[in-house]
């Protein structure tokens, strides 16, 4: 099954780690996303956590600040899903 073609925003315009999750719309929601993303973690992400912290990539991919309203699930899925991953590495 393809995936839909994304439209052009402004979410393209920085580098997200997360671009498959970002494709994916509220009538197709891919509940494996989260698990993919995890099993590309490995040993040395977690044993250098306290010395250097999450990896960028993580970190890099919060890019926009969380509002109090959204305009469709993408906005809402796209604000917190990098965050859901930041802090499920962290836990």
């Amino acid at each position: 099954m393809a995936l839909p073609t994304p439209r052009a925003g402004s979410w393209n315009k920085v580098h997200q780690p997360f671009a498959q999750a970002n494709i994916v719309n509220a009538q197709q929601r891919d509940h494996g996303i989260f698990t993919r993303e995890v099993l590309k973690w490995n040993y040395d992400m977690f044993a250098n956590f306290k010395l250097f912290g999450p990896p960028s990539h993580l970190l890099q991919s919060i890019v926009a600040p969380v509002t109090a309203k959204f305009e469709d699930y993408n906005d809402y899925f796209n604000t917190f899903f990098p965050l859901m991953m930041l802090n499920a590495f962290e836990t």
